[in-house]
């Protein structure tokens, strides 16, 4: 299994199962085309298996959750 999934809302939840909509928020979708990477673990499978039909899923390894170092430095740039 990799560490983590990158988890990506490709479908509207309008419409859907008042169930799905809120696993669908429970795990941080808010808009669509917007991705979160979670651990790959038991809970996210389940969640993962209730909602496949709006998503999509992708492994990936070895991601951080620190900020990159591009978007630190525009706040320290003198103008």
């Amino acid at each position: 299994m990799a560490d983590k999934l990158k988890i990506t809302l490709v479908k509207s939840t309008i419409g859907a199962v008042p169930k799905h909509r809120k696993t669908v928020e429970s795990m941080g979708l808010r808009k669509l085309n917007k991705s979160i990477v979670l651990p790959d673990n038991a809970a996210t499978r389940g969640q993962i298996a209730q909602i496949r039909h709006l998503i999509k899923v992708e492994a990936v390894t070895g991601v951080t959750d620190a900020a990159p170092a591009d978007e630190a430095k525009e706040g320290s740039q003198d103008e």
